[in-house]
Order: structure tokens, then sequence, then C-alpha cells
């Protein structure tokens, strides 16, 4: 399985499918934030121009998971293991 990358993450925020307050992002406006610094863009709310951008950038690929739920659970799977070092 692949590494979750920081956009996947910051991609699943901003949909409202994640809540995660690790990597200094809070909030749909924090993940939209890190988005703008990492990119240098500003496409606002808009998830699938983001994730245009991410594609073209090689940043997020959506044939690694099936869907953004699958994402959810792999990053919970990651938080256990780091957590109680199970999976």
């Amino acid at each position: 399985m692949s590494r979750i990358t920081p956009i996947e993450i910051y991609l699943l925020i901003l949909q409202g499918k994640f809540v995660l307050d690790t990597m200094g992002c809070e909030s749909k406006s924090d993940a939209l934030d890190n988005l703008k610094k990492m990119s240098g863009k500003d496409y606002g709310y808009d998830v699938s121009k983001w994730k245009e951008w991410a594609k073209e950038y090689n940043a997020y690929v959506e044939d690694k998971y099936k869907s953004d739920e699958e994402i959810s659970e792999g990053i919970k799977r990651a938080m256990r293991k780091k957590r109680y070092g199970k999976s």
C-alpha cells in the first residue's frame, strides 16, 4: 500500500470527509491555506479543480485508492498503528 500524501489529506478535509487535528490542519480553511501555500494557486473550495492541479503534478493519484473513504480508512489504520502498534 502506498503512503497517503498531505495533499490527499487536505483534499479530504476540504470536502468535509475527514477531520484531522495534526499537520497544522484543523479546519477546511486550514486545509485550503496549506494547499495554496504548497501550490501557489487559489482554487478556493473547488475540490475538483484542486484534484486536477494535484493530478497534473502527480501529487494525487486517484487510482491509488478506489475512494476517498478508503483514503480515510488508510489514515485511520496508520494512526492506530502508530498509536497502538497495530493495524
